[in-house]
């Protein structure tokens, strides 16, 4: 039996395949996943409705499924830093976030 939260048969999956150095891209609806992922990649769609389900949610969950070594951020071409990367920090306690331009963030993920 499992001991933590994290249930979704295809989370775990794909968590299960992915070896050392391997990448987990959590990205909302507005992310471009069809032009700008690995094709390779395994994808699993959480969408059930608008705003059901955040990042945050998904982050904190993962989190207390697999160790997490880094974090790489998407920052805005101009303006102050999104709110949420306070959350970020918060579930990431002592890992720097890597911040990234759009096309830079595109083509890491």
């Amino acid at each position: 039996m499992l001991r933590y939260t994290l249930l979704h048969p295809e989370i775990l999956q794909a968590l299960g395949e992915a070896g050392h150095g391997a990448q987990v891209l959590i990205a909302d609806g507005n992310y471009p996943v069809v032009t700008r992922s690995n094709e390779r990649a395994h994808r699993v769609y959480l969408n059930l409705a608008p705003d059901m389900l955040q990042v945050t949610d998904v982050l904190r969950v993962v989190v207390d499924a697999i160790p997490i070594e880094a974090a790489h951020v998407m920052v805005p071409d101009a303006g102050e830093e999104p709110s949420i990367f306070r959350e970020f920090r918060e579930l990431l306690p002592g890992i720097e976030l890597s911040k990234l331009g759009r096309f830079d963030f595109y083509d890491a993920a």
